[in-house]
């Protein structure tokens, strides 16, 4: 998923760098509850239109899955960017 490049077309370049699943992990903390050790998970895709799809998981190291968000970026012809995440 949002591995090949080549499908973006050339007026998309600005987002052919981010088609990739990024990971990586942390500690939260949060003055009311302990500390706890989380991983994320992004993914960036498209389906070959102007439009680049995200995928965003969330994970508790210790006791898993705890949200997973989804949306889409699409560039404005002002130049601007229209994101929608839910």
């Amino acid at each position: 998923m949002g591995e090949d490049k080549d499908q973006v077309k050339k007026s998309d370049s600005k987002f052919s760098s981010l088609l990739r699943t990024w990971r990586g992990q942390s500690e939260g903390e949060y003055p009311t509850i302990p500390s706890f050790l989380y991983r994320e998970e992004l993914c960036f895709s498209h389906s070959g239109k102007l439009n680049l799809l995200c995928l965003l998981y969330s994970e508790d190291m210790e006791i898993g899955i705890k949200r997973a968000d989804t949306g889409y970026f699409r560039p404005k012809p002002d130049g601007s960017i229209e994101a929608v995440i839910a």
